[in-house]
């Protein structure tokens, strides 16, 4: 998820470095490896490998709850997608370390999922404090992309500790895929197919491509965790949509971030293009699908080409001067 408010930016010699050198990472850049390799039957790891994430040096809260840093205004709050994205990275290192400290603080963010879960006219979200104005969401605002990670967050944390409440609260967070745009939720079409967006404006649909798979993952896990029905129909719709349209995202040399405009395309930058290619490996292993194993091949096969990096490090340093 990226916003014109949140800062850590890479500078320039670094940006160019994601799509010409190697590339030198920050915080917000971390390789997120997929690390299942075939269908899993319960609750387990989770899809990617987030484990570098848990090295966070910033700020939390008094209650531990990890702090994002905005600019104009200068401020901390908390943001649920980098909350949990950071959940998912300490249960990962806890997997990996058996660290305690680690499991510590990934209750401490699915606590305040649990306590920051918003009932909005009939369904449950996780809302952001600031507007996004390239997206024209104005606060507060929700995000697929929240949902799916949060869900993701409180089925581990139910598994950890068998606290009923982190399952009743994954529960309500299931009940916004049910809901459209236009009622407040993110539900919405891409050629007569469901897809979730993680930036959800009634007036602009984006249909940002990791944020309706991240998404996918949540309801993966909660149908592991609960067999329910709606869950896994609600991800079978969503896998189905993806293969009809995935090929709307490829530019035939990089991936696009998202779709929105057709006139001058959002190409991925390094890191979503690297977040691609992982996702669509986890898809293949939890599915089965060729489509998705051969369009992460594909779009490996790109960032082998010099050429092809180029182009896209112009094309997305243009699209943030004249459009973004």
């Amino acid at each position: 998820m990226h916003g014109k408010s949140l800062i850590f930016p890479l500078n320039k010699m670094d940006k160019t470095k994601w799509f010409l050198f190697k590339r030198k990472e920050s915080y917000w850049h971390l390789k997120t490896p997929c690390q299942v390799f075939c269908n899993p039957k319960n609750i387990s790891k989770y899809y990617l490998d987030m484990s570098t994430r848990a090295n966070y040096q910033g700020a939390f809260n008094e209650k531990g709850a990890f702090l994002t840093e905005y600019s104009n205004p200068v401020c901390f709050q908390e943001f649920s997608i980098h909350l949990s994205f950071y959940a998912l990275g300490c249960i990962c290192a806890f997997e990996k370390t058996k660290k305690q400290e680690f499991e510590k603080k990934f209750l401490a963010q699915a606590e305040w999922l649990v306590e920051n879960l918003k009932n909005r006219k009939g369904f449950f979200v996780w809302e952001h404090d600031f507007d996004l104005k390239y997206y024209s969401l104005e606060k507060p605002w929700v995000s697929a992309l929240a949902q799916g990670l949060g869900i993701s967050v409180l089925l581990r944390a139910h598994k950890s500790t068998g606290r009923k409440i982190f399952l009743k609260r994954a529960k309500q967070a299931l009940t916004a895929f049910n809901y459209p745009v236009e009622k407040g939720s993110f539900a919405s079409e891409l050629n007569g197919e469901i897809f979730f967006e993680e930036a959800p404006s009634p007036g602009k649909k984006p249909h940002i491509l990791n944020g309706h798979i991240s998404a996918l993952f949540g309801l993966y896990d909660f149908y592991l965790a609960t067999k329910d029905k709606n869950a896994l129909e609600l991800f079978e719709k969503g896998v189905f949509s993806l293969e009809k349209n995935i090929e709307l995202f490829d530019s035939g040399f990089w991936s696009k971030y998202d779709i929105l405009n057709d006139f001058f395309p959002n190409i991925a930058s390094g890191f979503y293009h690297d977040l691609h290619i992982e996702q669509l490996k986890a898809l293949h292993s939890i599915t089965g699908k060729k489509i998705f194993k051969d369009y992460a091949k594909k779009w490996e096969n790109y960032k082998k080409s010099k050429p092809n990096r180029a182009i896209a490090f112009g094309l997305k340093a243009a699209h943030k001067i004249l459009i973004y």
